[in-house]
């Protein structure tokens, strides 16, 4: 697997950059602002969350571009 992956939700309020098999980069939209947080699974049910992005298993979470996640990311103030 060649790593960074980018998945969104798609409501469009939560775009991920995923970093390994481990690890992501979480953005938030709300409203105008966007926030940022990294997550770094540690337990196990945290570890099923980064795999789901990785495997595409949730319904609700698709494949983004690089370029999307940036445009989404260029919003940080």
């Amino acid at each position: 697997m060649i790593f960074p992956l980018y998945r969104k939700r798609i409501n469009d309020k939560h775009f991920y950059k995923v970093n390994s098999e481990d690890s992501f980069t979480e953005l938030q939209v709300m409203g105008e602002k966007v926030f940022s947080f990294d997550f770094e699974a540690k337990i196990y049910p945290d570890k099923v969350l980064v795999n789901s992005l990785i495997d595409l298993t949730d319904t609700g979470v698709v494949e983004i571009s690089e370029a999307v996640y940036e445009f989404i990311q260029a919003k940080l103030k």
